[in-house]
């Protein structure tokens, strides 16, 4: 037994090598800061894409931000969306998802098709969740009473109308499987659990009149850690810090190391038999 109070109850070592975990459903109760905007930055595309509809809906009162996916509104944003990812990428066809939409893909297809190396982590992962994304009309109509309100139904009006365009693309795809219920679903697994990491493309670089590899293009992007995004989080008893330490990474590509930053979950104090390690998504939040 882990811990009673853990998502993970028992780890089971079987004597022919295969190693099991034990999970209990979990209520998966996310901070509406971290749920809602502490993570757009992991994918650089959909934060481009986030900030324009931002932009867009600043002048909105409560009750248009409601109305703003009614049947013309929605047509006119989402071409607004196509132009601006043609324009940003070059190309018209075939129309292309957000890089938080190929997650979304991907995350969905390992849960329901057993195809991928990782559908018994998706299908690990709760089956519903309480976040903004997922609340009724009748709740988001509250937001838009209030000031504080008002910039989280922003943010949730924003989100959406990412989700569907990628949406609108997915179904052409396969429309059973990607539903807009699973698709609410997998972006709400990612937002919860995401870490950030950095993505580097290798190639030729002319300087100083020699031919050698280098970096020549680096973005942030949103992955997806098995087992250790299973920690929870608790600020009153962390125990627990988070740090990036710059490592030499070899690229078979690369004529040398490049230094990388690789995280770390370092432990404030030695963890006794059966107590949780517990982590947090910020002591403001």
């Amino acid at each position: 037994i882990i811990h009673p109070k853990s998502h993970i109850h028992a780890i089971i070592h079987f004597k022919t090598g295969l190693t099991k975990f034990l999970a209990h459903e979990t209520t998966m109760e996310i901070p509406i800061l971290n749920a809602m905007y502490s993570n757009d930055d992991n994918f650089s595309f959909y934060n481009q894409l986030y900030k324009i509809e931002m932009d867009h809906l600043s002048t909105l009162t409560g009750d248009e931000l409601l109305n703003v996916h009614s049947e013309k509104t929605l047509s006119e944003r989402l071409k607004l969306l196509d132009r601006y990812i043609s324009e940003k990428t070059g190309r018209v066809a075939p129309k292309l998802l957000s890089d938080h939409g190929l997650l979304i893909a991907y995350i969905i297809s390992s849960r329901f098709t057993n195809k991928t190396f990782h559908g018994e982590y998706a299908k690990s992962l709760p089956d519903q969740y309480n976040t903004p994304l997922t609340w009724n009309k009748k709740d988001l109509s509250l937001l838009g009473k209030c000031v504080l309100g008002h910039k989280l139904l922003q943010s949730v009006t924003a989100h959406m109308t990412i989700l569907l365009y990628d949406y609108n693309i997915l179904r052409n795809c396969d429309k059973d499987l990607f539903t807009l219920e699973n698709i609410i679903w997998a972006s709400a697994s990612i937002r919860s659990r995401n870490f950030v990491a950095n993505e580097k493309m290798i190639g030729e670089s002319n300087n100083n009149k020699k031919s050698m590899k280098t970096i020549v293009h680096e973005q942030n992007v949103g992955v997806m850690v098995p087992v250790l995004d299973l920690i929870n989080h608790d600020p009153g008893t962390v125990n627990i810090t988070w740090t990036m330490k710059n490592q030499g990474i070899s690229s078979s590509s690369a004529a040398s190391s490049n230094m990388v930053p690789i995280p770390s979950a370092v432990l404030y104090h030695p963890i006794k038999k059966g107590e949780q390690v517990m982590s947090h998504y910020g002591t403001d939040k």
